[in-house]
């Protein structure tokens, strides 16, 4: 696995895609964020939460730009909350990428529980939308990946966000936090406020694939929630499938890049479809 959050046979780091992006660095509630799209009167705010690897590996940016460029007048902020220091280091460049990856992993638990936990990204998320609200009074909504994706389900039980999307989330994490956060995916779908949209991969957990007990609970409440699985990807697919060295996606750079497109189309079609009916950020607090 490439982190404690990731399951078997999932794509590790991939070096960064950053050739001529559209977006720019900003400083918002003391955290670094990258911001694209519409800066003056945005129609909606759109946060976008990453993977373990941090906001600088893969294809976080992007991804960003891209949905900034597909769902009109949008703004979407990509904040560091790792502050330049990722839970999961790349060590693809390294002569035993693998067994550094293995040595590594108890450390990684231990940041996600305790450095990057939701007692510390919470809080974070919390000031970010303080700041961004008072510039912006239209809808929020927000994305994330991995790690990224239980950080955006657990957003989205704030009050805070009118949709919420995860790529290839990972349920796990929910587990590993420390209490009172600590729960299982069921308890977390029943405190979510807004619909979501899951995308997991082929070796993602059961309970985020269409079916499963979290997306029951999910349409039970919203029932625009739903979930789409792609079968020829690996978690990890949508930031890291291509460009990963050590663990190359087996269907193909084409097939992949054509899942991405498929991936952002659906994610940008469900902000479109839930932007026209949501109302501006309320005012409320992380818990």
């Amino acid at each position: 696995m490439a982190a404690p959050c990731c399951p078997a046979g999932s794509h590790g780091a991939a070096p960064p895609d950053d050739v001529d992006l559209q977006g720019s660095w900003e400083k918002h509630a003391d955290l670094d964020c990258y911001m694209v799209g519409e800066k003056e009167k945005p129609s909606s705010v759109i946060f976008a939460f990453s993977d373990v690897f941090g906001v600088l590996s893969g294809r976080h940016r992007r991804i960003c730009d891209d949905i900034a460029a597909s769902v009109p007048g949008s703004l979407v902020c990509l904040p560091d909350l790792f502050h330049g220091d990722p839970i999961a280091p790349d060590f693809s460049d390294s002569r035993f990428p693998r067994m550094r990856q293995k040595l590594f992993m108890p450390k990684m638990v231990y940041r996600i529980r305790y450095r990057f936990g939701w007692a510390q990204v919470g809080p974070d998320i919390q000031g970010l939308v303080d700041s961004l609200k008072e510039q912006h009074a239209v809808p929020f909504m927000a994305f994330g990946f991995c790690y990224g994706g239980y950080v955006m389900a657990k957003a989205c039980t704030t009050g805070f966000f009118s949709a919420g999307v995860g790529f290839h989330p990972s349920p796990i994490v929910a587990t590993l936090q420390c209490q009172p956060h600590n729960q299982k995916m069921p308890d977390l779908a029943k405190e979510v406020k807004c619909p979501l949209l899951m995308v997991p991969a082929d070796n993602d957990d059961a309970t985020v694939k269409p079916g499963g007990e979290f997306m029951q609970l999910l349409a039970a409440s919203f029932p625009t929630s739903k979930s789409v699985c792609y079968e020829s990807m690996l978690h990890g697919w949508m930031t890291r499938g291509v460009g990963d060295p050590v663990l190359p996606q087996k269907a193909g750079v084409e097939t992949i890049r054509e899942a991405h497109a498929s991936a952002l189309k659906l994610a940008v079609d469900f902000f479109m479809q839930h932007a026209q009916h949501a109302s501006p950020v309320p005012a409320s607090s992380v818990s």
